[in-house]
């Protein structure tokens, strides 16, 4: 590319954040925690996982450890604006 080129790139997910895996979706029982779960909330776990919880029913919280972008195509609009040797 040259500068002020512009182009369109786009990455599918096996190349980015890979594929969702619905294994990497957890459901916890609400009485094992000492919080009151929310959705969105962000946890982490002791071996430095962090996930966040999408889900929430009278007896338990799903907390998804997958990447917030796992399974998507990313699409990122590029402007060469200057290039240094």
């Amino acid at each position: 590319m040259q500068v002020g080129e512009e182009k369109t790139i786009t990455i599918p997910p096996d190349e980015a954040y890979g594929e969702y895996r619905e294994e990497f979706a957890r459901e916890i029982p609400n009485n094992t925690v000492n919080f009151t779960p929310e959705v969105g909330m962000k946890l982490a776990t002791d071996n430095g996982l962090t996930g966040t919880i999408t889900n929430i029913n009278e007896n338990n919280f799903v907390v998804d450890f997958n990447h917030e972008l796992a399974g998507k195509t990313l699409i990122f609009s590029v402007t060469i604006v200057s290039v240094e040797e």
